[in-house]
């Protein structure tokens, strides 16, 4: 799918650079590969995303004179604030596509939030299958307008170039409800089991949760553990790439939608991932069943133990990480642009007696 010589799209997503954030590195990347296919992207940072900075928003948009409008949402950079519905609500400057990272476990009243955005969207991108279903679910009469387009690695990939010393690596935020309670209990445990066992955790600390990231340094540092922070991509990869497992204990399953797996999966470390209800048929079809931390310490130990379940893993990682490849999803997100070209202006708002 080609887009005519000079089609201009504008990101909305907002920075909280130098702290790192998933949806930042995703829009950096997304307008990077439009670039190359010969799109005129580019993004509009307002630094403030407050309510009050609407007429700002709007006139940065309108003079960059967009074909389309893309919206990364939530962002750390939006927060709570409502500023992104204020503009989808007012703007005619040209169609907007929603693409929408976080609905079916988000909290009630950004469920209720998203609505705002899909009145006026011209399309709305999930991120899964089970993301989509919820969508239609809350908002049946905004059906026509939802399609799923995965995520891609925020990382570069690499060869899988293991270090001498074995190492245990995870990957990304350090805040809460991102399994690094029961990373620590599954470490606990692999160390016995592997006494001279490196353990590394890669992140970054969200400053809404300083407290937190004390807390597990606190304890990484009782027990021996290197926290890394403060990594470019380039460097993460470089870590990732070099280590003898990535151990990934997430609540609910790994899935397409976890940055941090699919960076792991693009440097080729094999990998021991929780799976439950959130992963998809297309991963449970590769990765070995882990319902349970004693299943994925077993996993894990296997992996470090036996040659060919090291060689096994890798091979898995390699077939997930072309699952989602860049290469893959920004075809996809081509034929989006390409639909809205018959648009001439924003979504109509539906009638009252559909809401």
């Amino acid at each position: 799918m080609t887009l005519a010589a000079g089609y201009r799209v504008t990101t909305l997503c907002g920075s909280i650079r130098p702290n790192y954030s998933g949806t930042d590195d995703y829009n950096e990347i997304l307008i990077r590969m439009l670039r190359r296919q010969g799109v005129d992207a580019a993004s509009v940072d307002i630094g403030r995303w407050t309510l009050s900075q609407l007429p700002r928003l709007l006139r940065a948009v309108g003079q960059a004179r967009p074909d389309a409008i893309v919206m990364q949402y939530p962002t750390d950079s939006f927060g709570h604030s409502l500023l992104p519905q204020a503009f989808a609500a007012i703007q005619t400057i040209a169609p907007l596509v929603v693409i929408l990272h976080e609905f079916a476990f988000a909290h009630p009243l950004r469920r209720l939030a998203v609505g705002g955005l899909l009145l006026r969207a011209a399309s709305v991108v999930a991120t899964a299958d089970s993301e989509a279903m919820a969508l239609r679910r809350w908002y049946p009469w905004a059906a026509s307008k939802i399609q799923v387009i995965p995520i891609a690695s925020n990382v570069p990939g690499r060869d899988w170039c293991p270090d001498t010393m074995p190492t245990v690596v995870t990957f990304g935020q350090i805040r809460p409800d991102k399994g690094l309670e029961d990373f620590l209990m599954c470490q606990e445990l692999l160390q016995r089991q592997f006494p001279d066992l490196r353990f590394v955790i890669i992140g970054s600390m969200v400053p809404q949760w300083s407290d937190y990231f004390v807390k597990i340094e606190t304890e990484c540092r009782r027990r021996g553990i290197t926290i890394l922070t403060g990594l470019s991509d380039y460097e993460v990869a470089e870590q990732l790439s070099k280590a003898s497992l990535a151990l990934m204990p997430i609540t609910g399953g790994v899935s397409f939608r976890r940055g941090s797996f699919l960076a792991a999966a693009a440097c080729g470390v094999p990998i021991a991932a929780q799976t439950g209800p959130d992963t998809p048929p297309a991963l449970q079809s590769i990765l070995p069943e882990a319902a349970t931390r004693e299943r994925l310490v077993a996993i894990a130990s296997d992996i470090l133990e036996q040659r060919s379940a090291r060689e096994a893993a890798h091979e898995r990682s390699v077939k997930i990480s072309a699952l989602a490849s860049w290469d893959l999803i920004i075809p996809r997100y081509l034929a989006v642009l390409e639909a809205l070209k018959t648009a001439s202006k924003p979504a109509i708002v539906p009638s009252r007696r559909l809401l």
